[in-house]
Protein backbone atom coordinates (compact mmCIF):
# COMPACT_ATOMS: atom_id res chain seq x y z
CA UNK A 1 0.00 0.00 0.00
CA UNK A 2 1.48 3.02 -0.90
CA UNK A 3 0.52 6.52 0.93
CA UNK A 4 -0.48 9.35 -2.13
CA UNK A 5 -0.21 12.29 0.56
CA UNK A 6 0.85 13.90 4.33
CA UNK A 7 -2.88 14.10 5.31
CA UNK A 8 -3.26 10.33 4.45
CA UNK A 9 0.25 9.24 6.40
CA UNK A 10 -0.95 11.18 9.99
CA UNK A 11 -4.61 9.63 8.97
CA UNK A 12 -3.45 6.20 9.34
CA UNK A 13 -0.75 6.49 11.76
CA UNK A 14 -1.67 4.30 14.71
CA UNK A 15 -2.05 6.90 17.69
CA UNK A 16 1.15 6.37 19.85
CA UNK A 17 3.58 7.38 16.74
CA UNK A 18 0.95 10.30 16.11
CA UNK A 19 2.09 11.22 19.38
CA UNK A 20 5.21 11.33 18.39
CA UNK A 21 5.74 12.62 15.22
CA UNK A 22 4.33 16.28 14.74
CA UNK A 23 3.58 17.44 11.60
CA UNK A 24 5.86 20.56 11.15
CA UNK A 25 8.71 18.17 12.45
CA UNK A 26 8.01 15.60 9.82
CA UNK A 27 7.77 18.80 7.09
CA UNK A 28 11.21 20.07 8.43
CA UNK A 29 12.85 17.02 7.78
CA UNK A 30 10.94 16.07 4.48
CA UNK A 31 12.27 19.59 3.19
CA UNK A 32 15.91 19.05 4.47
CA UNK A 33 15.98 15.76 2.29
CA UNK A 34 14.90 17.13 -0.84
CA UNK A 35 17.95 17.51 -2.25
CA UNK A 36 19.34 14.33 -1.82
CA UNK A 37 16.19 12.56 -3.24
CA UNK A 38 16.60 15.01 -6.16
CA UNK A 39 19.79 13.33 -6.78
CA UNK A 40 19.03 10.05 -6.16
CA UNK A 41 16.17 10.42 -8.42
CA UNK A 42 18.52 11.78 -11.04
CA UNK A 43 21.36 8.61 -10.52
CA UNK A 44 18.70 6.37 -11.22
CA UNK A 45 17.22 7.79 -14.09
CA UNK A 46 20.45 7.72 -15.80
CA UNK A 47 21.01 3.81 -14.19
CA UNK A 48 17.68 3.32 -15.94
CA UNK A 49 18.73 4.76 -19.31
CA UNK A 50 21.73 3.18 -19.60
CA UNK A 51 20.55 -0.32 -19.01
CA UNK A 52 17.77 0.39 -21.52
CA UNK A 53 20.53 1.28 -23.81
CA UNK A 54 22.18 -1.87 -23.42
CA UNK A 55 18.85 -3.78 -24.62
Amino acid sequence: MSIDSECQLFRILPADLSDKIERSVYNRKKRKLFPFRKSLRKEIGIEVESVSALL
